[in-house]
């Protein structure tokens, strides 16, 4: 039996357990430590992307043609959803569901639900990322980029407390499953 203790202020998500399964853990992530994770390099470039366009505009307020203006809206369009990326996900933080059953890893987010089979689970890793917090990442995503290059983004539990005991709970959870 497991000696992790899930959050007593929210109940266990029994809707997400297969019949016969038992919850080990459940829980939310940090919301920033969330936000931060995935799109802290997309904040940056747009924060550059905005100060080039404020440097632009500042020194040349008069646009020669009609492309100028045109690709000034664009890059501008660009920096702010770039920015306000990490708002976003701050947001979504709070609709995401980790569980952890004797049987599998469940991640639920708003578009997607991944549960992945404990015995199928290749590796864990376990980051840790300060103040208690830290990720546990077990699911492979695999994805061609536009040039045709085959990339893989590890997920998982990012940004929770206890993290390295859920990472060993995990493996213990993994041996008894195979």
């Amino acid at each position: 039996m497991s000696g992790l203790a899930p959050r007593a202020d929210w109940p266990c998500p029994t809707h997400l357990l297969d019949p016969g399964e038992q919850a080990i853990w459940w829980g939310r992530p940090d919301p920033w430590r969330y936000a931060i994770r995935v799109s802290w390099w997309k904040f940056t470039l747009g924060f550059v992307i905005a100060v080039t366009i404020a440097f632009a505009v500042g020194q040349a307020l008069k646009f020669d043609t009609t492309y100028d203006v045109l690709l000034l809206i664009a890059l501008l369009v660009v920096g702010v959803v770039s920015i306000s990326l990490p708002f976003r996900r701050y947001a979504e933080a709070k609709n995401v569901i980790y569980l952890l059953t004797d049987k599998r890893a469940v991640v639920v987010k708003k578009y997607a639900e991944m549960s992945t089979r404990l015995e199928r689970i290749t590796l864990i890793e376990w980051h840790e990322v300060g103040r208690n917090l830290g990720d546990v990442l077990f699911i492979d995503h695999e994805f061609t980029t536009e040039n045709g290059d085959r990339r893989t983004v590890r997920d998982g539990f990012v940004g929770i407390a206890n993290s390295k005991e859920i990472a060993q709970e995990m493996r213990r959870l993994q041996g008894v499953a195979s």
